[in-house]
């Protein structure tokens, strides 16, 4: 008896070794955690649990929802949504939307990153696509710095580019703005990221996308 207690008490102790080697790292256009570009959602079934994958609709932006898979659904440290390539089966990750906080590059990049703290990474200014429209706030261009996964230069300046973020001022910052001093960074037109406007207004990001693809 004492045998069978201990056999199931390791058999119980599995799942908590297996979580524990889980981790939460993103690595553009590699993997995000576990998930990587031949990933299925049965595969995901297989190493997070089955109650903690669901299927659902992605937003992705203008009004429009595509068919998904949300994992960690209401966890709001931990939940991300996936868009597949391959619908009929569930299979190869298009895009996968960060919605947790705990999903972080292995620079500490994710969810919450303000402005400034992007720059320091990148070594130097990047661009941004001005505010208050579907993509506003989307990080179009690291001007040849270290953050080149966001976008190197080219005629739109989103060649290359496996990790997507877009910004948003907090609304207390917002406050604190002149309307004339908005309209400098307002709309669909890339602006820099030293211009002083957007330095005073230091943006946190408010959507974080993986890809698996050049975009």
């Amino acid at each position: 008896m004492r045998k069978i207690a201990i056999v199931g008490l390791l058999l119980l102790a599995v799942p908590r070794l297996a979580w524990a080697a889980l981790d939460y790292v993103i690595i553009p256009g590699q993997r995000v955690g576990e998930i990587r570009a031949s990933t299925s959602e049965s595969d995901l079934i297989r190493i997070y649990g089955s109650s903690n994958v669901v299927k659902s609709d992605v937003y992705v932006g203008e009004g429009e929802s595509v068919p998904g898979t949300t994992l960690f659904a209401g966890d709001a440290e931990r939940t991300l949504q996936i868009i597949w390539k391959s619908t009929p089966v569930m299979s190869n990750p298009e895009s996968i939307y960060v919605q947790g906080k705990r999903w972080r590059t292995t620079n500490g990049l994710g969810l919450d990153s303000s402005l400034k703290e992007i720059e320091k990474l990148n070594g130097g200014p990047i661009e941004i696509f001005g505010f208050e429209w579907d993509y506003g706030g989307t990080i179009a261009n690291c001007l040849d710095g270290k953050l080149n996964y966001l976008g190197t230069n080219g005629p739109t300046g989103l060649q290359g580019r496996t990790l997507i973020m877009r910004l948003a001022p907090e609304s207390h910052v917002w406050d604190t703005i002149q309307r004339e001093e908005m309209d400098q960074v307002m709309g669909d037109r890339i602006y820099r990221s030293d211009d002083p406007v957007m330095q005073k207004l230091n943006p946190r990001a408010y959507q974080v996308i993986v890809t698996f693809k050049s975009q």
